[in-house]
């Protein structure tokens, strides 16, 4: 149901989209279904394994030449600043030891106006991914609880915010502005 909701929400037709932390492509193959012919779909993970697998659904879906397979590290996408019209993230950032700089790496990479689309687990309150959440709302004075509340207020930063309040949380978390 998770994964549903972000690529209804996050993917149009055409867009090249970002599942970050893709794993065996679930959402991935949604996406690229959703991107249809002309999009494109980089699916992203640790683990070179979980991408085979992905692979294999991918041709076995239809859908191997509308998706690109690439290993690396979450906390250090190989992506330029503003690459993707969206990026996706569903289950990923939660085992990540630094969740907050994993987001960070998410907004990097998407365009401005582009659509930054996160589904984690519950949270524990004391977690980094809440103490992030809580360092979110004080730089940028909005209201985020949860790390969904936290994509949730990127996005809407990225949509609408003005360039000062952008700046500021780039300069707080160390991307520059």
């Amino acid at each position: 149901r998770g994964r549903r909701a972000v690529v209804e929400h996050g993917v149009r037709e055409g867009d090249t989209v970002l599942d970050a932390g893709g794993g065996t492509g679930s959402t991935s193959l949604l996406a690229a279904a959703r991107v249809g012919p002309r999009g494109k779909v980089v699916v992203f993970d640790l683990s070179d394994d979980m991408l085979e697998v992905a692979k294999a659904k991918a041709r076995a879906a239809g859908l191997v030449d509308r998706m690109e397979f690439v290993t690396g590290d979450i906390l250090q996408l190989p992506f330029p600043e503003e690459s993707f019209d969206a990026v996706l993230s569903t289950y990923s950032l939660c085992p990540v030891y630094d969740p907050g700089a994993g987001v960070l790496e998410l907004y990097r990479t998407v365009k401005r106006g582009g659509r930054l689309a996160v589904r984690s687990s519950a949270v524990e309150e004391d977690s980094p991914a809440a103490s992030f959440a809580g360092q979110f709302s004080t730089v940028l004075g909005v209201a985020a609880d949860s790390l969904d509340d936290v994509c949730t207020a990127i996005a809407d930063v990225v949509r609408s915010s003005s360039a000062d309040r952008v700046a500021a949380y780039r300069s707080r978390w160390g991307s520059e502005a």
